[in-house]
């Protein structure tokens, strides 16, 4: 059968060089081996003293406040890269932009009410960081707010300011956008009774025309209450709070002529809050839980001038997105895949997070344009009611990749690490998927979950997914991708060194170093997959030693076209054993 051609390789393109493509369907940047390159895509700050939209090298923790300003998404995501691998084993790569200038910051708020008729104390969780307040009998919501916003501006690591007013603390995002709604608070209270600590409050108003329910979710929960025809806003809110009391939610509520109070339950994350009407119309509801910027194009990064400026650098082999809307997503999967192809040749894997529901998560990888499901060379890490924000532990699996050695390395299990200046809280009990849950997030959704390892007591990845669905289970998997990378690398480098430079005999054999022909072309290739094959690094040369083919391409008579069989070593994820009493 012909030898396939490289389908990004047009015959008007004359430059030398070794070509080669991927075909994810069935047969099948820049050259070199698999390197540890992670790039971060995130928002800086005004403070960074490194420009926007160009890529820069960091070294430390101190750099990344230096480069982009402490508690910037990409400090923070510096950081927790650091955390997972250590400074100075990967090489770590910032493209800071600048925040979106017609956006709006999200705001999350913990509004005090009452007075404590006995001492206590609070302990605050924002983004995994602890701030501790003592209560004494007496204080009133004024004092204790005053107290919280005291502690808080501690800490600056947060990607938020604190404010007060009155007995409301606001916490602002350092950046404007859509980004800044993720951002995990928990408020732990311990005694000091009379005091109440909430998030917000949703207002309804109206009058209930036909049958339905209304809604409310908090972090990766959705509670539901029925709601009949002409039931009024002061029925409905008080549905809404009694089905939140009656289950293990991350909040409790109380409800007063239409006005539904929500309050932190100790031990649970909350944020993006959002009150809903589902099928019944003539009620509206109106949030009073800080700004939530919308997912429109006022609230997005603008990507071109650094994905421009991307494009003339060498391959970062893992990237991590701060972002993780469709749109943004969508974008940098449009830049992969040409760069990616088989004149660019760069192999690049992208990482982002997510912590919402399943089905909310599970709608992004299927929901860009292009959709990441067509491509191996995508991940969306999966944690509902993250204590974390989401590009943190995108981050910590990005360095995770980017510092393995072993190019198809199996990740079931692998933990997610940190060190002492960096917190990496476990979800709540409440909160973590059943297995039922992590396997429809990989088998349905294109996911990697990360859950809890109950006996270690640490977060791990459940297993490496890309968010392919292809029919080759082979390309689900984050080895696989990494080791088809890293073949094309290998295999175009020992091309390249082999026959760089030498001429093209079409009859006879060569005589001289200074020609060669197809069959010296094919034989080194298949030379170079025994090599690998002897350290683990291919599947079996001797078996396709017959599917390595070379010929003259039939237009470009300079031009050699090659098929190189990727035999990738694959996970071994399952071990079914069937027993019986003998």
């Amino acid at each position: 059968m012909p030898v396939p051609t490289n389908p990004d390789l047009p015959t008007s393109w004359e430059l030398p060089g070794i070509y080669f493509s991927l075909n994810f369907a069935g047969q099948g940047g820049g050259i070199g081996t698999l390197d540890k390159r992670l790039l971060v895509l995130g928002y800086r700050l005004a403070t960074g003293t490194q420009p926007p939209d160009a890529p820069v090298r960091v070294n430390s923790v101190q750099d990344a406040w230096d480069y982009f300003g402490r508690g910037s998404d990409c400090a923070r995501s510096i950081q927790a890269a650091i955390a997972q691998v250590g400074a100075g084993v990967i090489d770590l790569f910032a493209c800071p932009l600048n925040e979106p200038a017609g956006g709006s910051a999200a705001t999350h708020l913990i509004t005090v009410a009452g007075t404590a008729t006995a001492s206590g104390s609070l302990d605050i969780y924002v983004c995994g960081y602890l701030a501790s307040v003592p209560i004494a009998s007496g204080d009133t919501a004024n004092i204790v707010a005053a107290a919280i916003n005291a502690e808080l501006v501690k800490l600056a690591d947060l990607p938020v300011t604190s404010g007060v007013a009155t007995s409301t603390v606001t916490l602002t995002a350092r950046h404007k956008g859509f980004q800044g709604n993720d951002l995990p608070v928990r408020v732990d209270q311990f005694g000091a009774p009379g005091l109440t600590f909430s998030p917000g409050t949703l207002v309804y108003s109206g009058t209930a025309v036909g049958v339905g329910s209304t809604t409310v979710t908090v972090s990766s929960t959705t509670i539901s209450a029925a709601v009949a025809n002409s039931d009024t806003a002061t029925i409905i809110a008080a549905a809404i709070a009694a089905a939140i009391n009656a289950g293990g939610y991350p909040v409790t509520a109380s409800a007063a002529t239409g006005t539904l109070t929500l309050f932190y339950r100790n031990g649970r994350y909350v944020h993006r809050i959002v009150g809903a009407m589902i099928t019944s119309t003539g009620v509206t509801i109106t949030p009073n839980v800080g700004v939530t910027p919308l997912n429109s194009g006022a609230e997005r990064p603008s990507l071109t001038a650094a994905l421009t400026t991307i494009a003339g650098q060498s391959a970062f082999s893992v990237w991590l997105s701060c972002f993780n809307e469709v749109t943004t997503l969508g974008t940098i999967s449009t830049h992969i895949e040409v760069q990616g192809n088989g004149v660019n040749q760069k192999g690049q894997f992208v990482l982002a997070g997510q912590s919402q529901s399943l089905t909310t998560a599970g709608a992004i990888p299927a929901g860009t344009t292009p959709a990441l499901t067509a491509s191996p060379r995508y991940g969306l890490v999966w944690c509902p009611e993250s204590p974390q924000q989401e590009y943190e532990l995108a981050a910590r699996c990005g360095a995770m990749v980017a510092f393995e050695d072993y190019a198809p390395r199996n990740y079931d299990g692998k933990p997610l690490k940190t060190d002492a200046t960096v917190p990496l809280l476990l979800p709540h009990r409440a909160a973590r998927p059943s297995a039922s849950d992590k396997n429809s997030a990989i088998h349905t959704y294109y996911m990697t979950p990360l859950a809890v390892d109950e006996v270690a007591g640490k977060l791990v990845v459940v297993s490496g997914k890309t968010t392919s669905n292809n029919a080759n289970l082979v390309l689900h998997d984050w080895g696989s991708i990494r080791h088809i990378d890293f073949m094309r690398a290998d295999f175009s480098s020992v091309l390249s060194t082999t026959f760089a430079g030498t001429n093209l005999r079409r009859y006879g054999v060569p005589n001289t170093p200074n020609t060669v022909t197809v069959t010296n072309i094919r034989d080194a290739s298949y030379v170079e997959a025994v090599r690998l094959d002897a350290i683990d690094l291919y599947d079996g040369a001797e078996t396709f030693k017959a599917a390595f083919t070379a010929e003259i391409d039939s237009v470009v008579p300079t031009r050699v076209n090659c098929f190189i069989p990727l035999a990738v070593i694959r996970s071994l994820h399952q071990i079914a054993p069937t027993g019986a009493p003998v």
